[in-house]
């Protein structure tokens, strides 16, 4: 069997290395990897078959519309459009299952821009909800399954790690009208959270440091430039807007999140039928943790509460449906 990865760099590699370790483990499997980051960690694996980093966008074209192989798999939406074509090789019966896999808990339906699923051939969701929100927006011939969330399944809980450190991980989402780009409620987060004797740590999101200037201005705070979950322990607790990474922190620690009231990142307006849908980014702030209004807030919600510990275990533990997600995903890759 031959099968493709495509990453757009460590940020993204990390969530299906997994499945690629399964895959090679269980199967003598030709493996291709095409990244679009040279300093990509997969580059150095012996047993990757084939490495591709394509030097530019036309380079990067010109691979992915000559692609053969059993399966295509990725992490990055948006398979189809003229920045991320199909394969064109023929016969058309040599062309690569489209196989899409999450890296992140939010709803698809405003964060996600159009047709950023559509043309998959198979989608493996993290939980039944994103499953249903995501049932108009792929095409009838797309194959949803639900797998669970590939970072829950490997990880521990870091929950008894460190507790009352005085620590806070501020982490908002990327784009132009969110949180990371404030610099002045940043500076009034680090003065009011001073004062109470914390202290504070921004991680940008991976795609921020691509903003060369945004950073410089940002190294006025102590950065942590992590992917990894392996240190949501030694804080107290997570300050972000509308990113997914609050399922991720409550999941591994089960404390609360700050939610800072900012501008969602909204990519797509949603249809009429979609506007009865709970999105989960919206409902999360309900859930597992307390919004706080930065202007007016100073003091009512300096530590964030979960007021249903009951009731956000359950919400949580709907991402994580199967006993091991990859080994789910990699069984069905195999058998079909």
């Amino acid at each position: 069997m031959e099968i493709v990865f495509f990453s757009e760099g460590n940020q993204h590699t990390r969530f299906f290395k997994p499945l690629l370790d399964y895959l090679i483990k269980n199967k003598q499997n030709k493996i291709t990897l095409i990244t679009l980051d040279e300093t990509d960690e997969l580059i150095k694996d012996s047993r990757i078959s084939r490495k591709l980093v394509p030097k530019n966008n036309i380079e990067k074209i010109k691979i992915l519309k000559n692609i053969e192989a059993d399966y295509f798999i990725t992490t990055t939406p948006g398979i189809g459009h003229s920045y991320f074509p199909k394969s064109k090789i023929v016969p058309s019966n040599r062309r690569p299952k489209y196989v899409y896999i999450f890296h992140s808990l939010v709803s698809p339906n405003e964060m996600y821009l159009k047709n950023s699923f559509k043309n998959y051939d198979l989608i493996f969701a993290p939980s039944e909800k994103i499953k249903t929100q995501l049932s108009d927006l792929v095409s009838k011939n797309t194959k949803i399954l639900v797998s669970g969330y590939f970072l829950f399944d490997s990880q521990s809980s870091h929950q008894n790690t460190i507790g009352n450190s005085k620590n806070i991980l501020i982490a908002p989402t990327w784009g132009n009208d969110g949180l990371i780009t404030n610099l002045d409620k940043l500076e009034a987060l680090s003065i009011l959270h001073a004062q109470h004797k914390y202290q504070l740590t921004i991680r940008p999101h991976p795609m921020t440091f691509l903003d060369k200037i945004l950073i410089r201005k940002l190294e006025k705070f102590n950065l942590d430039t992590s992917n990894e979950v392996k240190n949501f322990g030694i804080y107290d607790f997570l300050i972000t807007d509308f990113s997914g990474i609050a399922l991720e922190f409550y999941f591994f620690t089960r404390k609360p999140t700050l939610f800072i009231e900012s501008n969602k990142k909204i990519k797509r307006k949603i249809k009429k039928a979609e506007l009865k849908l709970s999105l989960i980014e919206n409902e999360m702030q309900e859930i597992i943790g307390s919004k706080f209004k930065i202007d007016k807030d100073y003091n009512k919600y300096v530590y964030p509460t979960i007021f249903d510990s009951e009731k956000a275990d359950s919400f949580i533990e709907t991402f994580q449906s199967k006993k091991s997600s990859v080994k789910y995903v990699g069984e069905f890759l195999l058998e079909n």
